[in-house]
């Protein structure tokens, strides 16, 4: 931490700020830190690591985010150049870093907090967010990436074939990820064929979405990609479609209530829910498996989320 610290510090010496304060916040997907200025003002920075994005997703957020001006979000701090990422390149790390500040956001995680009108105002939310982004052309020279596969990151390996992640596997995972994963990559790809994706967040989860004076506010927009609403809708269902603490229905249909008093017009197909809940599935336990967060206790409950799956297409 001591090190990512001067990281930052050598990063903000590119704003115009005057930092009086930074606070170590967490280390989860990427590296997070709080900051106070002199002036009193909040911000948070953001560390980026190499696995979970590169400079293409990174622009393609700040992009995204500079567009969403009239919704609940943090806005980017451009450095003195006038961009949104700052690359840090020094002795303290082997690569380059990739570091962005944002505007501080107050508010709780919505996790833990669910109601039936909490699910009915994500829905709202999700559908002000693709309002704004249905017509946005992006830069050529930006291309944010496509769910048009399971394993959709670049260079993203299919690491449970690795020996080494053997012990934490169930007697027939490998069976099951190899059945399924062709066909979810086939009915992935079909997602896009006459359709014209838009940019989407691809990333509303519990802890991306805040409570604050009673209305939601989103953050966490490095995921953004070219898609379709659906997939939004998919990425959210999924934390509750296998949460016993959950009446899934109820959910699906609190959020998908609030999403068409904005979109009236706007449908989604179950069994194209269903399909890109579990591709999510598939990708995260191989994700997982990666990052060493996985124990196989989970590996065999995701195993036998996706051989369901597969039994009911038969």
């Amino acid at each position: 931490m001591e090190m990512l610290k001067k990281v930052a510090e050598k990063a903000l010496a590119e704003y115009d700020i005057k930092v009086n304060e930074l606070e170590f916040l967490a280390e989860e997907t990427n590296v997070h830190f709080k900051i106070r200025t002199s002036d009193d003002e909040k911000f948070a920075l953001k560390i980026f690591q190499e696995e979970s994005s590169d400079i293409n997703d990174n622009r393609a957020e700040v992009f995204f985010l500079s567009h969403l001006k009239d919704i609940e979000t943090p806005y980017v701090l451009m450095n003195k150049a006038g961009e949104g990422v700052t690359i840090v390149r020094s002795e303290l790390t082997e690569k380059p870093k990739r570091v962005t500040v944002y505007s501080w956001m107050e508010g709780e995680d919505i996790d833990g907090k669910e109601t039936p009108e909490v699910f009915q105002e994500l829905g709202r939310l999700t559908a002000t967010l693709h309002s704004k982004t249905a017509a946005i052309k992006m830069p050529e020279d930006i291309n944010p990436k496509r769910w048009d596969k399971v394993f959709y990151y670049p260079d993203e390996e299919a690491v449970y074939h690795e020996e080494h992640y053997q012990d934490l596997l169930a007697e027939d995972t490998v069976e099951i990820m190899d059945t399924i994963i062709p066909i979810l990559n086939e009915r992935l790809s079909d997602l896009y064929n006459g359709q014209e994706p838009q940019l989407i967040h691809a990333d509303l989860n519990p802890w991306n979405v805040k409570i604050h004076k009673d209305g939601l506010r989103v953050l966490d927009f490095e995921e953004a990609m070219y898609g379709f609403p659906v997939h939004d809708l998919a990425i959210t269902f999924f934390y509750y479609r296998n949460d016993k603490n959950f009446n899934f229905d109820e959910v699906k249909a609190a959020v998908i209530k609030g999403y068409n008093e904005i979109y009236p017009e706007m449908t989604f197909d179950d069994d194209v829910l269903e399909m890109l809940m579990i591709a999510r599935r598939v990708n995260f336990l191989n994700y997982c498996l990666y990052i060493d967060d996985a124990d196989k206790e989970y590996v065999t409950r995701c195993t036998e989320i996706i051989k369901e799956y597969l039994a009911n297409l038969k």
